[in-house]
């Protein structure tokens, strides 16, 4: 079947839009492409994008295109085949001859397969099906990394963690390199390592310096500080076939704190939400609460979690396990393979092996004596008295991690302008998960292992996209060293100095484990990043291409016109910086 229509018209691809007009005038903007014409072949069950351009000179190499449609177009929306014409066909009317076009591309094809990009690559069938699945069926070059061919550090540990579910292992390292996807190989995970190293003699607190640092803010709601999330199933199983997966999936993790996870009747994502997170208190040892109900024509599986048990990472994780088991059914659950450490023994082998790490001149020559926070220190009040702004900032396509430069430096910059200082301390929240601790990584663990560490950047006097690549040195010189700051600072016993007001998280793609039946519920987005650790917090997120900013604000010291003023400033900003 083809669909052959007007080139303005909008498919599905992989359950979304995608606009042949977007598709056609992002590749006629592109150096080096003359003209280009956009064709969609449908072979059930996919949709395959085609795009035949003509280029300026002879060049047989397309790469460099599909890096530039990767910094511009969502993953479902590039072309999975790119054919290069002297020019485009023309048809009897004079118009392009667009069956020709598919013509050409299917002879391309059969001539070389290689030219769609999922074939010809040592690497294994296993790991290329579980590339395309995390990139939600984006055209894979094998010629081209796994950051270039679209993909970002949570997606990574995705398909890590799929992968060992499977018994098949890739290192993080591996994967976010700079190899290309057809040098890649994966191996059994029995013959991965030996054995995770027996967990070190007994601690009397088994935590990271992360807890420290929340125990520290004198919080006075900390027993019940909880995140959730709500997932929207449309398939076929029942209610109580989704409940017991449910509770299968969770109790991989947590199986001494999840009980049977109930089928309850009128309910809605919202109400749940609300009575899930209230029952969360670690005093009373209710610390991982889920449920189910049926609402229309879907189910809805809801979870929370005490802070201290999940990050954002936790939840990709957990979404996509449980995606996979209601496509695989519970009999599959028992067979996957568990990850190589628990919670607990990873952070017993981080306390015995990394707690020591410094970098201590390195934190200590941040530009502290010339920073001025755009709000006053304060203590931090319960999570009810906070106050919150959402807003959309518009659509930004291309690797996550690009986006989140573009974002915090939009921040950066907002909050100079508004405060009249360039140079704004703020916390970062990174994953933590690249750490090695005894020779085992974090990256298929479900737990809370957030690293918290200060970003200051003097941005005065720099231009817009100057302030854009010194926010990416600057991450890329710290983010390998951001846990020596806690492991220094965050002690019980440390001197309480380098606190920063106000904090930037970047949650990054949060439909990874979307699929056509299965999808994070938006309310979500809501309460997926817990209460506020900061007197200001802003959390940004991107669903499909459309990057919003929550702003979360204590009203003592921080007025709603001046959060909206932010909001506003960084919208503005981040607009301007992505169309530069």
């Amino acid at each position: 079947v083809f669909i052959t229509g007007r080139k303005d018209s909008v498919v599905k691809v992989n359950g979304q839009k995608v606009s042949l007009y977007e598709v056609e005038a992002v590749l006629r903007s592109l150096d080096g492409v003359r003209d280009a014409c956009v064709v969609v072949e449908q072979i059930e069950p996919d949709a395959m994008i085609i795009a035949a351009v003509v280029l300026e000179d002879n060049a047989s190499d397309l790469s460099p295109l599909r890096q530039s449609l990767a910094l511009r177009l969502a993953a479902h929306k590039r072309p999975k085949q790119l054919v290069r014409v002297a020019a485009l066909p023309l048809n009897h009317n004079n118009k392009i001859d667009r069956r020709r076009l598919l013509d050409l591309a299917a002879a391309e094809r059969a001539g070389d397969p290689s030219t769609c990009g999922t074939t010809a690559s040592p690497a294994s069938d296993v790991l290329i099906v579980e590339i395309q699945r995390v990139l939600r069926g984006a055209p894979i070059d094998p010629q081209l990394s796994f950051l270039e061919n679209g993909g970002d550090s949570l997606r990574a540990l995705s398909l890590v963690a799929a992968l060992r579910r499977g018994g098949r292992r890739i290192s993080l390292d591996q994967l976010m390199s700079a190899s290309p996807i057809g040098a890649l190989v994966t191996v059994p995970l029995a013959a991965a390592r030996p054995a995770a190293p027996a967990r070190p003699g007994p601690r009397a607190e088994v935590s990271l310096p992360n807890r420290a640092f929340l125990e520290a803010r004198g919080i006075p709601d900390l027993d019940g500080w909880s995140q959730a999330v709500a997932f929207d199933y449309t398939g076929a199983l029942a209610a109580p076939e989704v409940a017991e997966i449910t509770h299968a999936v969770l109790a991989r993790h947590w199986s001494d704190l999840v009980a049977a996870v109930p089928v309850i009747n009128g309910a809605t994502a919202a109400d749940e939400l609300a009575a899930l997170t209230s029952r969360i208190s670690r005093a009373a040892g209710r610390v991982v609460e889920a449920a189910v109900f049926r609402a229309g024509q879907a189910t809805h599986v809801v979870v929370a979690c005490h802070q201290f048990l999940v990050d954002r990472t936790s939840w990709i994780l957990l979404a996509s396990e449980l995606a996979d088991g209601l496509t695989q059914g519970i009999a599959a659950i028992g067979g996957w393979r568990r990850p190589e450490s628990d919670r607990d023994t990873w952070i017993a082998l981080y306390n015995h092996h990394r707690l020591s790490d410094r970098a201590s001149d390195v934190w200590a020559g941040l530009p502290w004596a010339t920073s001025h926070s755009l709000i006053p220190s304060a203590p931090i009040p319960p999570r009810v008295a906070f106050r919150r702004v959402n807003a959309t900032l518009g659509d930004a396509a291309g690797p996550a991690g690009k986006v989140d430069d573009l974002l915090l430096a939009a921040v950066l910059i907002s909050a100079a302008e508004l405060s009249g200082h360039g140079c704004q301390p703020l916390d970062v929240l990174g994953h933590g998960r690249d750490v090695i601790a005894g020779g085992v990584d974090a990256s298929a663990i479900v737990g809370w292992f957030t690293v918290i560490w200060p970003f200051v950047l003097d941005v005065t006097g720099a231009s817009p996209p100057d302030v854009v690549r010194a926010v990416a040195a600057h991450r890329a010189r710290l983010a390998p060293i951001a846990h020596t700051f806690g492991n220094e600072h965050y002690r019980p016993d440390a001197e309480p100095r380098w606190r920063c007001s106000t904090s930037y998280n970047f949650l990054g793609d949060v439909e990874i484990a979307r699929t056509e039946e299965f999808a994070v519920n938006p309310l979500s987005m809501q309460t997926m990043h817990g209460a506020a650790s900061h007197s200001l917090e802003l959390t940004g997120y991107r669903t499909g291409t459309t990057v919003q900013l929550v702003i979360d604000y204590d009203p003592a010291i921080m007025s709603s016109s001046a959060a909206n003023q932010l909001a506003s400033s960084v919208a503005r900003v981040f607009v301007a910086l992505g169309m530069g």
